[in-house]
């Protein structure tokens, strides 16, 4: 007798390979055997009556009322009876039921609460650091200028060559009779054939490729993309690079015919030449915001008996343009505290927090919309609401401070409240930033000993 392979829609799975659209998924090629599973969902019958079976089962409820129906006495002749049908119904359910107790449970199928899901971990190299890029882009720059010093005096010796050429292929005076003049040898081309210069062209291509990849890399995983917006703007930076790719474009166009021109040339030198000014600048002002860092106090020292002072000094750093008023402890608690009436409104302290982040490593949550007119009290609460979240996502620091209360001046307890938090703001800030130029220092330190004053190169000294 045959025996169905399906049972509660359970089929035992066969070996079957993944779809394209499926294999670039990692949740579906870390899916493993859901066998087990489907098999316990088949032998519980959980799921029977959701879905398709759903539909299966009204079909076999309306055969069984059109069964009904005519074994109420609707009988033809050479029908069989009602007791037929009720047996051939039982024999069924029987025979159904005898199928069902083939089906034993494999012993080496899973249990239901083993999750077969195999979660592959992928490595992710970290992004190389500032000094990294830098190195690399030295490299290119030095390689894309060993390669067009090398084509430019190839070209002068083709020159060379072909004007010695022709001055030796007159042999005879150009007077002379036609029959007496003596047979000149063909004078050869002196230029080098096309392969010759498509390889050229192509190796020019490769070097000038991979050192603008460099740039753009260096541009773009820069840790302080800030510092380089100093010393030249995105923009005038991408007319850079999209001028020395315009000249390779048309390079390629022509199919390297006839070698690089003079001006092609002179255009990737230029490119080269503000590169590596620009990195000159860069180290400029690397030490010289290095040089500023000396200058600030607050960095070091011991201000256990005076920790205000050295708040204080932290923050009118950072408070560029804004007039900060002596942070007196006498009257901290008072509402007469200028310090405090000062930062009560937000706006200073939303300077300060954006001043310190863009000088930090993690230059993110920054405040960008703000009030600054408070005609309406509710404008300077949303300020102070702005910077204690900004303090909790970016500084990882939870303030407690009852805004509405020091807007409205209900008593003299929350202007205490608010100098603990600014106490407490500054010192997590402070300690967390100067951890990252502790660490940056050393970086640093090695990339000014190795940069060097940029010389012109090629010839470029009237540019």
């Amino acid at each position: 007798m045959f025996l169905d392979v399906q049972t509660r829609g359970y089929v035992r799975p066969l070996g079957a390979t993944f779809a394209q659209s499926a294999r670039n998924r990692d949740s579906v090629m870390s899916l493993g055997s859901i066998a087990h599973l489907q098999y316990y969902f088949a032998r519980t019958g959980l799921l029977d009556g959701k879905g398709a079976q759903l539909a299966r089962e009204r079909k076999k409820l309306l055969f069984q009322e059109n069964v009904e129906v005519v074994d109420s006495g609707y009988s033809f002749p050479g029908t069989p009876s009602s007791a037929s049908f009720d047996g051939h119904f039982s024999n069924g359910a029987e025979e159904e039921a005898e199928y069902e107790d083939d089906w034993e449970i494999d012993p080496m199928m899973l249990a239901p609460t083993v999750s077969t899901y195999n979660h592959k971990e992928q490595y992710l190299s970290p992004p190389p650091n500032t000094e990294t890029l830098r190195q690399e882009l030295k490299d290119c720059l030095d390689h894309v200028s060993v390669t067009l010093s090398n084509v430019r005096n190839d070209t002068i010796d083709k020159e060379a060559r072909a004007k010695e050429l022709l001055r030796s292929g007159r042999s005879t005076p150009p007077f002379a009779d036609e029959s007496t003049r003596s047979p000149s040898p063909p004078i050869l081309s002196s230029s080098p054939g096309r392969g010759w210069h498509e390889i050229q062209g192509m190796h020019v291509l490769d070097v000038v490729t991979l050192a603008i990849r460099a740039a753009k890399d260096y541009y773009t995983m820069h840790e302080h993309p800030l510092r380089l917006n100093k010393v030249k703007s995105e923009r005038q930076i991408r007319e850079e690079l999209l001028g020395v790719m315009d000249v390779l474009k048309r390079m390629g166009t022509r199919s390297f015919a006839g070698g690089m021109r003079d001006e092609e040339i002179t255009v990737i030198e230029t490119w080269v030449h503000q590169v590596e000014v620009f990195l000159q600048k860069e180290a400029e002002v690397t030490a010289q915001e290095l040089k500023d860092r000396q200058s600030w106090q607050w960095l070091e020292g011991n201000w256990a008996a005076n920790d205000r002072l050295r708040e204080w000094e932290f923050m009118k750093t950072f408070a560029e343009g804004e007039d900060l008023p002596p942070w007196d402890s006498s009257d901290s608690t008072a509402s007469s505290s200028l310090f405090l009436q000062k930062l009560s409104n937000g706006l200073t302290l939303i300077y300060i927090h954006n001043n310190i982040l863009r000088k930090s490593r993690r230059q993110f949550g920054e405040i960008k919309f703000f009030h600054t007119d408070f005609a309406r009290n509710y404008r300077a609460a949303e300020n102070l609401r702005f910077w204690l979240k900004a303090a909790e996502i970016r500084w990882e620091t939870k303030l407690e401070l009852d805004v509405m209360s020091l807007v409205y001046n209900k008593n003299s307890k929350v202007w205490s409240q608010f100098e603990t938090a600014l106490m407490q703001w500054c010192k997590t800030v402070r300690e967390e930033i100067t951890a990252e130029w502790k660490a940056g220092s050393v970086e640093v330190g090695v990339s000014l000993r190795h940069d060097v004053l940029v010389e012109p190169r090629f010839g470029m000294r009237n540019l």
